[in-house]
């Protein structure tokens, strides 16, 4: 959501929403220097538009099934069509697309 309030009224707003029924709690989590992250997408904003590619958590090794691995042909395939799908679909801009692939 887009908050026009105070950060001070946005905590405020949070705390409520999270006593409305204490077994389910909201988490929050604020766009920092026009980027935010959200499950495996980064969203970035810019002035006058909004790009989105894939996000993975500082501590991701970006390591997945070696190609001399024991496993089974589809799984490896699977692998690489899947990081490809997730590519894809999360890439707003041709440019995020390519890093992204390489």
């Amino acid at each position: 959501m887009i908050w026009t309030e105070s950060v001070e009224k946005l905590h405020e707003f949070h705390a409520f929403l999270n006593s409305l029924h204490p077994p389910i709690k909201w988490t929050l989590e604020i766009e920092k220097d026009g980027k935010f992250n959200i499950f495996d997408i980064a969203i970035t904003r810019t002035d006058d538009w909004i790009n989105t590619s894939v996000y993975r958590k500082p501590s991701a090794s970006d390591r997945y099934l070696h190609y001399t691995s024991a496993q089974a042909w589809q799984e490896k395939a699977a692998v690489i069509r899947s990081l490809t799908l997730r590519a894809i679909n999360y890439c707003s801009t041709p440019e995020l697309l390519s890093q992204e692939l390489k």
